[in-house]
């Protein structure tokens, strides 16, 4: 594909990926390309903004998020349409991201501090930015799961080496403590399906 291709998602039944055209490219036409996952063909292309990366696929199916450079967006898995876009999220980009189960609040990591913004995703508008540490830390945050019960949000501090925990059944989350990482590297978080481990970019598992 002559964009590229950075952090796609799939829709449950296997037949379609959603693809970012990539945080490098901020021509007119960034966006998503949507593929036949089995042939590969480009269905269609989206035009949404600058510098889109990271996609999820709603748990149910429903949906489609994909992130630009300070917007998310929200798209109708069935007709590929948007339903929702949400500006000035995540401070200079919309890093990683996670949706909870029901598709009513991402967690959005911020690009100039460890912390993310907490959206309303059926109200299009943000909730609150929370940040990680006694003092703000000025460096991006790029990671952001929830555990499988959504009862906790962890965040990367990549720089910093840690992996912030917040307890997620609170608005805003409330800070409950951090684990210590053996090096820094791209951040990221994911949990096991039972929600018994988690791993980031290094090779801790927790």
């Amino acid at each position: 594909y002559d964009a590229g291709c950075d952090r796609s998602s799939i829709t449950l039944d296997g037949k379609k990926i959603y693809v970012p055209t990539g945080w490098w490219y901020a021509g007119a036409d960034s966006g998503f390309l949507v593929v036949n996952a089995a042939s590969g063909e480009l269905l269609r292309r989206i035009n949404v903004g600058p510098q889109a990366h990271n996609s999820i696929v709603s748990l149910d199916g429903r949906f489609a998020y994909l992130g630009t450079q300070t917007m998310l967006t929200v798209f109708d898995t069935r007709t590929d349409r948007v339903v929702r876009q949400i500006r000035d999220v995540g401070e200079r980009g919309v890093f990683p991201y996670t949706v909870t189960s029901d598709n009513e609040t991402a967690f959005v990591c911020l690009g100039a501090h460890v912390g993310f913004d907490v959206v309303d995703l059926k109200n299009g508008r943000i909730l609150h930015r929370v940040l990680a540490g006694d003092e703000p830390i000025p460096h991006r945050t790029h990671g952001a799961g929830l555990t499988p019960d959504q009862k906790e949000l962890w965040i990367s501090d990549q720089e910093g080496k840690k992996l912030f925990i917040f307890d997620a059944t609170q608005m805003p989350p409330k800070p409950k403590g951090h684990v210590e990482l053996s090096q820094g590297g791209h951040g990221w978080v994911c949990f096991s399906l039972d929600g018994q481990y988690a791993w980031c970019h290094t090779p801790d598992v927790f």
